[in-house]
């Protein structure tokens, strides 16, 4: 089963101002707390942890998608409050 969860709102651009407000929107709708975050060239990636549970953000420019990973299982409503963005 594919627990992957694609975000349908992405960044207007690739500026850091951009990418750090669509990522402080994308936190606070799923009530997430920035773990760690890394980006290499194209790609921006934060692990994030959502009640007590780990995922990963992908933001990729070149792809033109974002996309939630869980590590740990998934939760029905992260993916109901991501359609809301």
């Amino acid at each position: 089963m594919d627990e992957t969860v694609t975000l349908p709102r992405l960044p207007k651009d690739d500026t850091d101002q951009e990418i750090n407000a669509w990522l402080t929107l994308v936190t606070q709708r799923i009530n997430a707390t920035i773990k760690e975050r890394e980006c290499s060239a194209d790609l921006w990636s934060w692990r994030l942890a959502i009640d007590g549970k780990h995922w990963l953000l992908h933001y990729s420019s070149l792809c033109d998608a974002a996309w939630l990973v869980p590590l740990e299982g998934t939760e029905q409503w992260i993916e109901a409050q991501v359609r809301k963005l």
